[in-house]
Formats: structure tokens, C-alpha cells, sequence
């Protein structure tokens, strides 16, 4: 596997940890868990998969457009 692959598939586990642990309900807390806990960051490719992850909300509402 890529380095590049490698750091992608580090990316995702950090925001499954974070949405999993609860400790982040937004694009924007999950962003923040994961640069907390990662040297280097895609912030557009965290929130991306985050906004995935998260879903709509429970409103039903999709406020992440």
C-alpha cells in the first residue's frame, strides 16, 4: 500500500475514533479531533468524509451544504 493510501486510511480511523467516542458531532469538532491527533491534515478531505459519516441530522435538515 502507498504512503499516500496509508495516510488517507489514517484519516478515516481518526474521524470514525471521533464520531464513535462521541466526543465530536459536527464537521467541525471532527476536524479538530482529528488535527489534534494527526501531524498533517487534509482539512477538505476530513470534512468530506466526516459530512459522509455524520449523516443528515436528526432534524432532517442537511445543514452541511
Amino acid at each position: 500500500m502507498g504512503k499516500v493510501k496509508s495516510w488517507m486510511m489514517d484519516m478515516e480511523e481518526q474521524v470514525d475514533d471521533a464520531i464513535s467516542s462521541g466526543r465530536a458531532n459536527s464537521e467541525d469538532a471532527v476536524l479538530e479531533y482529528v488535527q489534534d491527533n494527526m501531524e498533517i491534515v487534509d482539512k477538505r478531505f476530513v470534512k468530506e468524509y466526516a459530512k459522509k459519516r455524520l449523516g443528515v441530522p436528526k432534524n432532517g435538515y442537511n445543514v452541511w451544504d
